[in-house]
């Protein structure tokens, strides 16, 4: 019957870890490679903060300004007909509208809605309803179960830019971004005309993300080479710093085993240099006490 050993806590205690040996050239290569990659992988995180900033910025601003034309359609809309936002003809030709805004692409919209003023929702078409039914009230209750809970949110935000009134220091309502619908989304409008309402657009953040990931592509590549080059820079160096150290240590061997008639060449003017002029030094030193003896 086989019993399994135990070892004793003393054996134990003497059983060391070996360090990890990494040779000279390979931390050579590593302390100029290591930084630069994380100095490269800062830059472009970095740049890509500020870059989706600005570009968020700029689609936010031009969302706005969509949303201001398109409340200005639909007062023409109001005048001309002498109906008010709250008949069924006008929310019907409101629902039309928003179904080409959001079908037309010139902006990355999940959805494009219109509230009243005291947050309730007339007409709604989201991105994901194209081939479904065109009757606003059933668009209206899609866009409501599609929603969820999130429609509140909404209704809260329609309210709140409803009372903006547009300053020299800002032309547009604040943006707000949230998960609506399980999707992340910037939140963007301009109150219509007269305060009977308020335009409410839903920017796609993975589109504006997709943009600036396209938009820093050249700056990836040109870092990615620069990297490259430096480590093909570095390993050449370190070769080349290998290999004076590995003849000196050549040299310095044949020395202990006797073999004085070589001189030593010291072919540069750094600290290896001096190490190599050190070394001839003894080996000279050493040449001679033979000669006496």
């Amino acid at each position: 019957m086989f019993t399994a050993s135990k070892a004793s806590p003393a054996k134990l205690s003497a059983v060391k870890l070996s360090p990890l040996k990494l040779s000279l050239k390979l931390k050579i290569f590593l302390l100029v490679l290591v930084p630069l990659l994380v100095l490269a992988t800062l830059m472009l995180a970095l740049m890509s903060g500020r870059h989706a900033n600005e570009y968020r910025g700029l689609l936010v601003r031009a969302t706005a300004q969509s949303s201001s034309v398109f409340g200005m359609g639909v007062q023409e809309l109001m005048d001309s007909s002498g109906k008010p936002l709250s008949s069924n003809d006008i929310q019907d030709s409101v629902q039309m509208r928003l179904m080409e805004l959001v079908a037309l692409g010139a902006t990355p919209l999940h959805f494009a809605s219109v509230y009243n003023q005291d947050g309730t929702l007339l007409a709604a078409y989201d991105s994901s309803f194209q081939g479904s039914s065109v009757e606003t009230s059933v668009l209206r209750q899609n866009f409501i179960r599609l929603m969820g809970a999130d429609v509140k949110p909404i209704s809260a935000y329609s309210q709140k830019i409803g009372k903006f009134e547009p300053t020299a220091a800002q032309v547009t309502p604040p943006a707000l971004t949230k998960v609506l619908g399980n999707r992340q989304t910037t939140l963007t409008g301009y109150p219509l005309p007269g305060g009977v309402g308020v335009v409410v657009l839903g920017l796609s953040e993975q589109y504006i993300r997709e943009r600036v990931l396209a938009s820093l592509a050249p700056t990836a590549l040109l870092t990615l080479l620069v990297v490259l080059l430096t480590a093909v820079g570095a390993a050449l160096f370190a070769n080349a710093l290998i290999g004076r150290i590995q003849r000196l240590s050549a040299r310095v061997t044949a020395i202990s085993m006797g073999e004085l008639d070589q001189p030593i060449d010291a072919d540069a003017k750094d600290e290896l240099g001096e190490l190599a002029e050190s070394v001839e030094r003894m080996r000279f030193s050493l040449e001679t006490i033979m000669a006496r003896m």
